[in-house]
């Protein structure tokens, strides 16, 4: 997929003259930060893009005076993307336009879990330990429309808020961990198990961010 929106890119470069496209940098802000080259024709912008989001939870008990039981949860995820997106652009009144169109593209995706739980009985001394850990590495493609409001600020700098719908479609693979203990004043059980694991996802996600495109 990559390779092939390289080639779009090239295509649609050597599709206009020089005098008639502007190459700029830009920008996102708010939920996935990314950093583009726009494009932008007479009628269209073209923009290839990457794009990072990534995401942590930690929640944490301690024994107290009223417990003796201890739970550690960990969990991160992280997306990475390369993608293009082609709009269309019209004028609304003076220094104000409205885009419209399509992105397209490739996302690798990174998660990891962690829990954890402990128990101590102080009337007869039993132990239970429960543990489990999983990781798991994806990648997929998404597709989506966007609409976006444009304001040129300045000669060569144009701020826009834009709203976009997003499919997501990923497939991933990883190991689970499962770990167990108990233990009491006559006997203790431990038990350890690991399995690879595999899944497919699907999922539409709407949104909107902040975009600053700078052109030279």
């Amino acid at each position: 997929m990559i390779r092939n929106i390289n080639i779009t890119i090239l295509l649609m470069l050597a599709s206009f003259s020089a005098s008639s496209v502007e190459i700029g940098l830009g920008s996102t802000f708010w939920g996935n930060s990314s950093i583009s080259i726009p494009i932008r024709t007479e009628h269209y912008i073209f923009e290839p893009f990457i794009s990072h989001w990534s995401y942590e939870y930690a929640n944490e008990d301690q024994p107290s005076s009223e417990s003796t039981s201890v739970s550690n949860y960990k969990s991160a995820i992280e997306n990475n993307s390369i993608g293009l997106g082609i709009y269309a652009y019209q004028a609304l009144a003076e220094n104000f336009s409205i885009n419209y169109g399509v992105k397209l593209g490739y996302i690798k995706t990174e998660e990891k879990t962690y829990n954890y739980y402990s128990y101590q009985s102080d009337s007869n001394g039993n132990i239970s330990v429960s543990q489990d850990a999983n990781n798991s590495d994806g990648s997929g493609y998404f597709v989506g429309p966007e609409l976006g409001l444009e304001y040129k600020a300045y000669k060569n700098i144009y701020v826009g808020i834009n709203a976009y719908m997003t499919y997501t479609n990923t497939k991933s693979t990883g190991t689970s961990e499962e770990y167990s203990y108990y233990n009491t004043l006559y006997s203790s059980v431990e038990e350890f198990d690991k399995q690879r694991t595999s899944s497919a996802r699907s999922s539409t996600s709407t949104g909107s961010n902040l975009k600053v495109r700078l052109y030279f």
